[in-house]
């Protein structure tokens, strides 16, 4: 399959997916540390740290509506959607 790109096969769970407060994020791997970042509607970062294979996130104070989470690290390239709604 040339051009397309290939889902990363490790996995990220998002939940709970919509959120409101905190969301937690796990990786399928055992990889020390990934790049995260939380991104917009418009693709700015609104939430970016070093995450391990299980970590809690505040969305406290974040609009309502759809974001990107994206992780990077050695082993990983994964995108997932989230829903934030407001309290």
């Amino acid at each position: 399959s040339v051009g397309v790109e290939q889902a990363s096969p490790l996995d990220i769970k998002v939940y709970p997916n919509p959120a409101s407060t905190t969301v937690t994020l796990e990786l399928s791997t055992d990889m020390l540390k990934a790049q995260f970042k939380l991104l917009d509607a418009r693709g700015r970062v609104v939430r970016e740290r070093i995450v391990n294979n299980k970590t809690t996130i505040n969305i406290k104070n974040l609009s309502s509506g759809m974001y990107i989470m994206e992780v990077i690290g050695k082993e990983i390239r994964a995108r997932e959607k989230l829903i934030v709604n407001e309290l």
